[in-house]
């Protein structure tokens, strides 16, 4: 995260582990397939035959995390009052402008997936607009890794409030609720929240990617 001139807020949400992890099959599956036809995953023998298949599943499946899962940027900017999205991809870039005047708040979404009597969440970060409309940051969900600091950071910086007033909601939403707190106007706005969409790695809302 950075901090220019008061004026700008860039939080990155790096792609490199998701990358790694595909990179990393896809590669080793690519090489068995052209230089050792008999292993999966160039380490383990196959003696069955339709465990070979493994090595076409393993690179597609890698390929697709390389080349459509983007490494984020989110740039808030003051001086233009626009919210910032860039989208990284391998091969491509593509970004998202969202006004701060649209934005009624920055809240994280949470969700709970349960097998064999346990469960695990993930979170992502999104914007709700004033129109109704809810736009995730990403289409997936993943681990907290920060997601609700900087989601009350994102609305405490385009409400423009202080940082001991960011501080506080932060400490806020992590008790497990938020609450309204002024802004250097002496207006208030909501500070960021958790949602939680329900059981399972969806959401209702069109997501943004």
């Amino acid at each position: 995260m950075n901090t220019k001139n008061n004026q700008q807020l860039v939080i990155n949400d790096s792609a490199l582990i998701i990358w790694a992890m595909g990179a990393i099959p896809a590669i080793a599956a690519g090489i068995s397939l052209v230089f050792f036809p008999s292993r999966i995953l160039i380490f383990f023998p196959s003696e069955i035959p339709i465990l070979k298949i493994l090595n076409p599943i393993m690179l597609v499946l890698g390929l697709v995390l390389l080349l459509f899962y983007p490494n984020l940027t989110i740039i808030a900017d003051r001086s233009t009052r626009i919210l910032r999205l860039e989208y990284r991809y391998l091969l491509f870039y593509r970004t998202r402008l969202i006004p701060f005047d649209d934005i009624k708040n920055i809240h994280v979404e949470k969700s709970t997936t349960s097998s064999n009597g346990h469960s695990s969440k993930s979170y992502r970060i999104a914007a709700m607009l004033k129109n109704g409309k809810n736009v995730p940051f990403r289409l997936s969900f993943s681990g907290e890794g920060g997601k609700t600091r900087h989601a009350a950071q994102l609305q405490a910086f385009i409400n423009r409030k202080t940082l001991a007033q960011a501080g506080e909601a932060v400490s806020q939403i992590e008790q497990g609720y938020a609450s309204d707190l002024p802004d250097e106007t002496g207006q208030t706005s909501q500070a960021a929240s958790i949602a939680q969409p329900g059981t399972g790695s969806h959401s209702e809302q069109e997501p943004l990617n």
